[in-house]
């Protein structure tokens, strides 16, 4: 159950990054302006990159715990593997649509 934490904990992250450059700056970010990188936020900049490559290394890893269990016939894991599958499938429909263009500014 480790696993469904690690999104939400990365899209917390950058949810406050976002708080913290819309205080800065006095409005929400877009694409291009400013770079997310001359805010000076190093720290929070850093988090988020580990969060997300942490996020997709331990998809895979879920997955396969997951595959193993199957193999095992262990039954224990199916409300569990719904529910961390849920989180993940947000935590990339939420990247992919990206309504305020705030990964787009975040990335570019």
């Amino acid at each position: 159950m480790v696993f469904a934490l690690i999104p939400i904990v990365t899209i917390l992250t950058f949810v406050t990054y976002v708080v913290r450059a819309s205080l800065k700056l006095g409005y929400i970010p877009s694409p291009y302006n400013p770079d997310p990188k001359d805010l000076g936020f190093g720290v929070h900049h850093y988090l988020i990159n580990v969060g997300i490559s942490i996020t997709f290394v331990s998809l895979i890893i879920w997955t396969g715990s997951l595959l193993m269990d199957k193999l095992l016939k262990t039954r224990q894991l199916t409300k569990n593997a719904i529910g961390v599958l849920l989180i993940y499938v947000v935590f990339v429909l939420l990247i992919m649509i990206d309504p305020l263009s705030l990964f787009e500014w975040y990335f570019d």
